[in-house]
Formats: structure tokens, sequence, C-alpha cells
């Protein structure tokens, strides 16, 4: 399974150098998880969300970015990872709550490029 997470361009350090981290969530029972979605453009919205203000005059420097990872195909839904619905939101976020991050293999990062999201691979140092 592929999922995205959106965040500021100055979370992408962090998230390539180690692996996410895990907070309460109020629409889990305050059960530690890192909210991710299986909707690329949801996960965009998320990133542009966290951008500054200068991004809506067309600073595209400091956008957001969207993080792709794979779920481990031996990941246990439930145990390590589960579908997630908050309540309180106007349309369905196709959230899924990751409850371990080491099942997430960072796939590609994406960037907004010139208006257009462009997808780079993630290539690990050998």
């Amino acid at each position: 399974m592929i999922v995205y997470h959106g965040t500021a361009c100055w979370s992408l350090e962090g998230l390539l150098s180690s692996l996410p981290r895990v907070y309460p969530q109020s629409h889990l029972n305050w059960k530690h998880a890192f909210c991710t979605t299986t909707d690329f453009k949801i996960a965009a919205l998320f990133a542009l969300r966290r951008s500054p203000p200068s991004v809506l005059k067309g600073d595209e420097s400091e956008l957001g970015v969207v993080v792709e990872y794979e779920v481990a195909p031996t990941s246990r839904k439930g145990k390590d990872w589960s579908p997630a619905v908050c309540r309180g939101v106007l349309q369905d976020e196709k959230e899924i709550a990751i409850f371990k991050p080491k099942i997430l293999e960072i796939l590609a990062v994406w960037k907004c490029e010139n208006g257009e999201w462009v997808r780079k691979e993630r290539v690990l140092a050998s």
C-alpha cells in the first residue's frame, strides 16, 4: 500500500533522516500515530496548509512537500496501522494511522515546481 504525508518543507530533513514520530491523536482516542493518507491530493493540501503565507503570492520556495511511503506488505492492519476516520471533517481524508513507523519505506518526495507536483525518487546512499 502506498501512503502520503504532506508537511512543511523544513520538516523534510527530519523525515528523511529518521523514522517519523508518533503523536497522540484525539480522533484515535489519544492513541499514538503518524498520520498519512492514501490520497495524494489530500496530502498536497496538507503540504500547502503547512506553508507560509508567501506561497499564496506565488513564492514556491517554502512550499510544503509530500513524502510518498510504501507500507511493508508484512505489516498487520490493526496492529501496525489502521484506517482512521476523523468525524469532525467535511470530507473523508482517507487517513491511514501508522502506529509503528518502522513499517514505512520512503519511495519519493514530491515538490511543487512551476505550479506542478514533481516526483523525486528517493536515492539511498550505498
